[in-house]
Order: structure tokens, then sequence, then C-alpha cells
């Protein structure tokens, strides 16, 4: 009989699980189905903070979706109908002439602009084009367009590359691309050039379609452009503005009647406006006359039946532009008999020692009364001395172009009655000093016939350019109490934009009446009326971020006079170059840097970021040409920009750490004097001046190591430097522009 087998009992080898721990945390969802909408004692003592659970966020996101697309179904709403202004087409000629396009769209053959009534679309459209000889009136109406139309001829071939890159720099609008003369060509040529056309065109507008354009296509075209999507453009949408359709001169009042429809934001009646190329303005009264557009007809022009909708305060406006200059302000006492006399030079009193101009108190405590010159008192600052190019060799100049070769020797001197041998002269220099500061940054030569103490009174060395402390508000230029200035910009500018919401003006979509008051009589009527926003003419130190053009190769130097087209406004100035780097200091540049970004700072009129901006140069024939562009970084009077000059000095004898050092000084005052200053080498040491020695700048010298015989010894020196105030408005239209491009 066979006994039951006993169970197994596990050894204390056994492997034994960790149990489930259910029922001792619950989950969010079992706690608040537990709590039943209770609220702790605590919670509701103090401030309430809801955690916000999955199911707010997800109401909270369907929320701001359904504000999104009820926002966007009412802007489609709108358009169309009295309430918005008519859509803003402008013809740009890429490669042909857009006259008869125009014709084409709206029928009229004597004007560059006409507004027309589509009722089928529900939808106006004013539709424009540029004078073909004028670049800054085709950039004003690109500034404010909804669609911009690029008209390429499909016969010619050809393609304006340095137009299509001006209007992209300043940034375009939505963009539509048509062709015309395509049904001239053979369907082999046709398909030939159609191809050659989209490569050009995506290289610059990616996946963009090219339309060909006929009679029987206009109302697809108008249909295609009612429905395309509007591309946001800050200038355009931040700033009231007025597309004048026709304009009447009041010479007994001195005013000047535009009419056209508001766009952008409103328009309010006490704020200043700006004409492009006339300068700004106040505004004394705003009419509404009846609109001569409409969708029920489309009557070019109707009975004028004005209403008076708002008048202006004289009390509240102004166009103060600078600061009032107080001559006295800061002078608490008035001088003394004693004080008097020692100012007129009289021999009563006592003599009162001049610093040079721009000198701070502990800089003028190195100099000695017998170092102060009578020419310290003038100041004249002093200017870098030319550096000599004679040392270059003849082997590695610059060529400014290719010259080809003529088919015989007899058409050489009709050929050179065609080129100026002093242009090329002087564009040659430029080229030579360009190159040799790109070679030897900052390196200058120590003047010998002048003490060194002289030639660099108002530099001063620093340990480190990182770290070294600088006053801002050290020495600063007349120029500077005449500015305005922020203490918060981003806050300033935040508050301007928010008060266009609020304004009490003009509504877009308003056909309107403007009376400008003080409107010169002898100015030509304007294109385009800007309302400025608040500080926007007042004067500052405006900063932008600057590129070179790639197409511009010849060297723009700092302080030589560009003109800008910035935002809304267009003035001329000459700018100064400094680095694009992070820190409380920026390195002076002496040309504008030719790959890159550089900031360029001036004064002008308060800009609000992000605003585009084009850099144009006047050649001396007349005609403008693109050398730079970018946008505005902000307005900053307390930038803090240096420049450095660099003293470099050569071995003479090598110890093992010290060395005699000449050729950096040529007398024993210059070395005395410098003594403080660090001193660096090309190959990374580090010294200082001990002594000098002699009377004829040679000077002992101690480093972290031991030099070498090709090593050069640099001292460092930093100057502040300011813009200079340069501004001018108006600019000079160029008189050279052509846009087709040569046979």
């Amino acid at each position: 009989m066979s006994t039951p087998s006993e169970p197994h009992r596990s050894g204390p080898l056994k492997q034994r699980n960790k149990g489930h721990k259910n029922g001792r945390h619950k989950s969010k969802g079992e706690m608040t189905a537990l709590d039943k909408g209770r609220v702790g004692v605590k919670t509701l003592s103090g401030v309430r903070r809801k955690e916000a659970r999955k199911v707010d966020k997800k109401n909270k996101l369907r929320q701001l979706r359904t504000h999104k697309r009820d926002q966007v179904l009412a802007h489609k709403r709108c358009i169309g109908v009295e309430g918005q202004p008519p859509h803003l087409v402008v013809l740009i000629p890429v490669s042909s002439d857009v006259q008869q396009v125009f014709t084409m769209l709206t029928g009229c053959h004597d004007n560059t602009m006409a507004t027309i009534a589509v009722p089928e679309l529900r939808e106006r459209f004013t539709i424009s084009y540029p004078p073909t000889s004028n670049l800054y009136t085709l950039l004003d109406l690109v500034k404010v367009a909804d669609t911009a139309v690029l008209v390429y001829d499909m016969r010619e071939g050809g393609f304006n590359a340095s137009l299509l890159d001006t209007v992209c720099a300043q940034g375009l609008p939505t963009t539509l691309h048509l062709a015309v003369g395509w049904e001239e060509l053979g369907s082999k040529a046709l398909s030939l050039a159609r191809k050659s056309l989209l490569k050009n065109i995506h290289s610059r507008f990616p996946g963009e379609k090219l339309h060909l354009f006929n009679q029987q296509i206009r109302p697809q075209l108008l249909r295609t452009l009612s429905n395309q999507k509007r591309r946001s453009v800050f200038t355009r949408d931040t700033h009231p503005h007025l597309l004048v359709e026709r304009s009447e001169f009041i010479a007994s009042e001195g005013t000047l009647k535009v009419w056209g429809y508001m766009r952008g934001k409103p328009l309010d009646i006490h704020s200043v406006v700006y004409i492009p190329d006339k300068g700004e303005y106040l505004l004394k009264q705003i009419d509404g006359p009846s609109d001569p557009c409409t969708l029920k007809t489309s009557t070019s022009m109707q009975v004028d039946q004005s209403a008076v909708l708002l008048l202006a305060d004289p009390s509240q406006q102004s166009l103060d532009r600078e600061v009032t200059l107080d001559p006295m302000e800061g002078d608490q006492t008035w001088p003394t008999d004693e004080e008097l006399a020692a100012a007129a030079g009289s021999p009563d009193g006592r003599g009162q020692r001049k610093l040079p101009r721009g000198m701070s108190d502990y800089q003028a405590s190195w100099i000695v009364d017998s170092d102060l010159s009578d020419n310290a008192d003038s100041g004249d600052e002093w200017e870098d001395p030319p550096v000599s190019c004679d040392s270059i060799d003849d082997d590695n100049d610059m060529s400014i172009g290719d010259l080809e070769s003529t088919a015989d020797d007899e058409d050489g001197e009709s050929y050179d009655l065609k080129i100026d041998l002093s242009a090329e002269q002087r564009e040659l220099e430029a080229l030579r000093a360009e190159r040799e500061a790109l070679m030897f940054p900052d390196e200058v030569d120590t003047p010998q016939d002048k003490p060194a103490k002289e030639r660099f009174q108002k530099y001063r060395g620093l340990r480190s350019f990182r770290s070294s402390p600088w006053d801002k508000l050290e020495n600063l230029p007349r120029d500077y109490a005449r500015i305005f200035q922020f203490e918060r910009f981003g806050m300033s500018r935040k508050r301007a934009l928010c008060s266009l919401e609020e304004a009490n003006g003009a509504l877009p979509g308003w056909y309107v009446t403007l009376h400008i008051a003080n409107y010169p009589q002898d100015a030509s009527p304007p294109s385009l009326v800007y309302g400025l926003l608040p500080h926007e003419h007042k004067m500052s130190v405006v900063h932008f971020a600057v590129k070179k053009s790639p197409g511009y190769s010849q060297p723009i130097k700092s302080k030589e006079r560009l003109v800008f087209h910035c935002g809304v406004r267009r003035f001329s100035a000459a700018p100064i170059f400094s680095e694009h780097t992070p820190g409380d200091k920026h390195k002076y540049e002496r040309y504008m840097a030719n790959s890159g970004v550089c900031m360029a700072s001036v004064f002008a009129p308060v800009s609000y970021p992000p605003q585009p901006v084009l850099l144009f140069k006047h050649q001396e024939g007349g005609e403008a040409v693109l050398v730079g562009s970018g946008g505005v970084v902000g307005v900053n009077p307390s930038r803090v920009i240096v420049k450095r000059v660099i003293l470099s000095g050569h071995p003479y004898k090598i110890n093992k750490r010290s060395a005699v050092i000449r050729y950096m000084f040529f007398n024993r005052d210059d070395i005395d004097w410098f003594k403080p200053v660090e001193l660096r080498t090309k190959l990374g040491r580090r010294g200082h001046i001990k002594e000098p020695l002699g009377t004829h700048g040679h000077m002992k010298c101690v480093f972290d190591g031991q030099l070498k015989a090709q090593d050069t010894i640099l001292m460092n020196l930093y100057k502040r430097v300011y813009p200079k105030w340069t501004y001018e408005e108006p600019v000079t239209t160029p008189t050279n522009w052509t846009l087709y491009p040569e046979p």
C-alpha cells in the first residue's frame, strides 16, 4: 500500500517575488472621484491653484482653435465688402513691360493705377505699376502691396536678377508669377522657355507656379488673386497708410488734400504722418467722402459729398524731433571775477588748466601741465594716418576687372576714351587699403615727427577687452544731448504697437480725405502717406544688422554716406560699422565685412524691429547700387563701440625672459607714458615694459617666456567712437537705373 506523497516544501534558497501593491496608491482619476468636489481647508484659506488636468488642457486647446477659426472666417467674410480696402496688386516688370497686362486687367490706358470692382467675387482690386525708371517708387509700392505680380516675357528670355535681389532683400508679400508673349512661340520653343524660366523662379521662390497670361484667363487670374493666402508683412500691417489716388493743393491755406483708402491700422488724427522724400507733417482734418468704387457700381468717380470726420487739436500735436538743448544746464553758480579773468587770459587771474575735449579726470591725471599743448583745446579729433602701400609688391596688386581684348590695335584709342582712368585709380587705391586692413588689422605706425602720447592721447589700455569695465556715460559728445533715450526700449515698442488698437481716427477700409498742413507749394504731390507710430519721429541712435550684397565687390568704409531704406523711411547717413557680438563692448570696424553680419550705427529717427533695411550707394553718374541689406536691431545710445589701434615693435636683443624692443616708440617720454599698458606678441606671449633704454625709443620688456626672433610685440590701445550727425532727408532720386537687362 503506497503512502500519499508529501507536498513540496521550498528551501531557504527559493526565489520569492515581491507581491503587487494593489490599493496602496490611487490614480488621479480615483482621487478626484473620491473627493467628489471637496477641497481641502488649506486650499480654501489661501490662493486657489487648481492643477490643470488632461481634460482641462484639451478643453483649452479646443477653445483656442475655435476662436482662431472664427477670426479667420470673420476676416474672410469681410473681404470684398465696403468695410475692407481693395486688394492692392502691384505689377513688377522683371523682364517685360507691364503696360499691356495693366490694360488687360483694368481697361485703362492713360493711368498707372486703377480700382476695379468684381461683383462675382465680392472683391475690389487696386492695380498699380511703378514707372520703369524709378526704383525707389517701385520699392515704396511693394512695401504696401497685398500681392506682388512678377511679369516675365518669354520671348526675350532675359531675367533681371538685380531687380529681384533688391525686392527680395526688402521683403515681398504674396507673390504671383505671370508670363506674357508665350503665344508667339512654337510648342518646342515654348517648352524650353518655360523650363528655363521655371528654373530661375524656383531658385528664389521654391514651389511656386507660373501662369501664362492672356485676355481669356483674366477672370481666372482675378479669382486666384482673391483666394490667395495673404502673407503677413510687419511694416505694412503695423503702420496706417494711404495710397494716394488723387490730390489737390490749396495755396491760400497751405494745405494738401489727398484722397484714398485707409489701410493697415487706424490713423489717429493727432499722429505724425510721413511722406517719402517729403518729410513729416501734421494733419488738420479728416473727411469722409463717398466711396467712388463699390461692388454695386463700378463708376470711377462719384459726386464728392465730404463729411468732416475728425478735427485735430493743435495743442496735442508736435513735430519736435530733438530734445531742446539748454547750454546753461548743469551750471549752478555764476563764475567769479577771478574765474572770468582767468578764462579771458587776464594776468590777474590764475592760469586755468586746459584739457583736450573728451578727456576724463583720471585720464587728465596722467598728463603733466607742461605736456599740454595749445592744440589740445581745439577739440579736433586725431585721425589715423594713412597706411603706406609702398611696401606692397606690384605682383600682388588686385585688378579692377578683366578687359576684353580688341580685334585690332586701331580700336584701342576709341576704347580708352570710354574708360575713366582717374576713377579706376581711386578704386584701386581703395582695394589696396582694404586688403592691407585685412592683412594687418588695426595696426598703425607710430609717428616719428610727433610724440605718441599726443597722437594717442584719447586712447587707453585694457587688461581684458571682454571683462574690463567701461563707463557708458563717460565723455558723451554734445550730440547725445539732442536725442531721445528709452529706459526700456522693448516695453516702449510693445506699448507703441498696442496703442494702434486704441487709436481714435480713420479705420482701415474707409475712403477718406486727409488735410495735410504746411505742405510746401513747390513740392510734387505724394504717392503714399504713412502714419507713424508713437516716438517714430524722434531722433536717437539706431543700430542695424547688415550684410554686404553678394554682387557688390567694392570696399565700403565706415563714415561713407549711404542711402537707407528702413521700414517706411528713406534717408541718407554715414554709418559706423562694428562687430555684431554679445557683450558690453563692441569692436569698431573700418570696413563693412565682406562676409557675415556687422552692425551699422547712425543717428536716425526711431524704428521698431523687425523692419527690413536696404543700403544703397549713389555713384558719380547718379546710379543707385544696392550694397547691403539687413534689419533693424533696436535703439540703444549706450552701446559702446570701441576703436582699437595696435602699435608694433620688434625684438632687438633676446634674453631668457627679457628682451630689448625697438621701433614701437622713438623717444623716452613715450615709453614712460605707456608703461602701464600690457604687451602681447603674435605667438602668444604676454609681458610689460620694465624701463626705457637710451633716448631713441629702445625699451627693456619682461615676458612670461622666452621670445623668438621672428615674433612681433604688440600693444593694444582703445578709444570709444560715436556716430556723426550726418542724417539727411529727403534723398535725391537716382537718375540712372535700368530695370531691363542689356541686350
